[in-house]
């Protein structure tokens, strides 16, 4: 159903594609926090699940930034991304990375909100 009403949309304005834009830019924001984690992180068998979420977030950008309205998939995909970064933050020995791993999670939920609200119209 979501598809058929970005379908029915003509035109997309400018608040709109402001909106898409500074998701845009927090999403890349987001991966840039993700690559210092992962690089000042202690325990190599995390690396696999921080690369899969760098390869989640690829995903999200080039969704966010290919169509306008994004595609509606991308919400499923900024959950998940969530969900990856909130076990690695529980599971993280080194407390002074706490913050990183907190604005993550608030850069992809601001993000969510966003894109909800663009794709859906926001909460139902």
């Amino acid at each position: 159903m979501t598809e058929n009403r970005i379908e029915a949309r003509e035109e997309v304005d400018q608040s709109t594609l402001e909106m898409i834009k500074n998701a845009s830019i927090s999403l890349v924001e987001c991966k840039r926090v993700l690559d210092r984690v992962s690089a000042t992180c202690c325990t190599p068998g995390r690396s696999p699940q921080m690369q899969e979420i760098c390869t989640l977030l690829d995903r999200i950008i080039a969704t966010v930034d290919g169509s306008n309205p994004p595609a509606s998939f991308c919400l499923d995909d900024i959950a998940q991304c969530g969900s990856k970064i909130g076990y690695l933050y529980i599971t993280c020995c080194i407390g002074k990375r706490a913050p990183r791993y907190e604005r993550m999670l608030r850069i992809l939920n601001e993000n969510y909100i966003v894109l909800d609200t663009v794709i859906n119209g926001g909460h139902h």
